[in-house]
């Protein structure tokens, strides 16, 4: 059931993605090595296993749980004037249904034991909603949005790539709360007043024991075709 939630099958790590990972275990800066010294620390605690520089291809990211899908990137020195790259990134890694947790080397260095509380109770988040639950709820939620369409394109939101995010969180009674990031092809889109509601009343309507529904529009990163997927480049003659 993850498989579908997560859609890993399409983004199984390579060789390469491996010896990457055990490079940057080896060159881990301080920052890191602090945080991992009291993560790993607390987490046996709380029985969760954490990875350290931990594969999701094509990326390597600093820290994760893969039985939650969360990871946790700590922005150091080396992330200033790379900031459009890392939204790509974290869009990507949220698309494909995993959870990013981001601090910065002050947030941990000012105070560890509070980043620690953060990512574990995030985590335990997470944790809390059934694989099965999240696995039907988001396949659902995804195939409402496969019948959003803007009137001038032939391709669903979804399959065009428009849906950056898809966050699950526990609510009362046993519901769940969906928060929906998304873009549009372009900022001058006519139907970008009206997208995002279409894509709330689909939600809703197909999924009412849904608690409550956010759908925002934003622009970073800006949308672009390699989002689309096989079926709709092959729709749109992008191949």
């Amino acid at each position: 059931m993850w498989a579908k939630y997560m859609r890993l099958e399409k983004h199984k790590n390579t060789s390469h993605d491996y010896k990457k990972a055990k490079k940057l275990r080896n060159e881990a800066s301080p920052i890191e090595r602090k945080l991992w010294g009291v993560l790993k620390e607390y987490a046996k605690v709380k029985v969760l296993k954490f990875r350290r520089q931990h594969p999701v291809h094509p990326y390597v990211v600093d820290f994760a749980c893969m039985a939650a899908r969360v990871l946790i990137e700590i922005d150091g020195d080396s992330h200033d004037g790379r900031e459009a790259y890392d939204q790509k990134r974290e869009a990507f890694l949220c698309h494909e249904g995993y959870k990013v947790l981001r601090f910065s080397n002050q947030d941990v260095l000012k105070n560890v034991e509070s980043v620690v509380m953060t990512i574990l109770a995030k985590t335990e988040e997470r944790l809390a909603l059934s694989q099965s639950q999240l696995a039907d709820v988001t396949e659902r939620v995804i195939e409402a949005l496969r019948v959003v369409y803007d009137p001038e394109i032939p391709v669903n939101v979804y399959d065009l790539g428009l849906i950056y995010k898809i966050d699950l969180t526990p609510a009362a009674g046993d519901k769940m709360d969906a928060a929906i990031e998304m873009s549009l092809t372009t900022a001058n889109c006519p139907m970008a007043d009206m997208i995002p509601g279409m894509v709330y009343d689909a939600v809703r309507d197909r999924i009412p024991d849904l608690n409550e529904i956010k759908v925002s529009l934003v622009w970073d990163p800006p949308w672009d075709p390699s989002r689309m997927s096989d079926d709709a480049r092959a729709i749109m003659d992008f191949y």
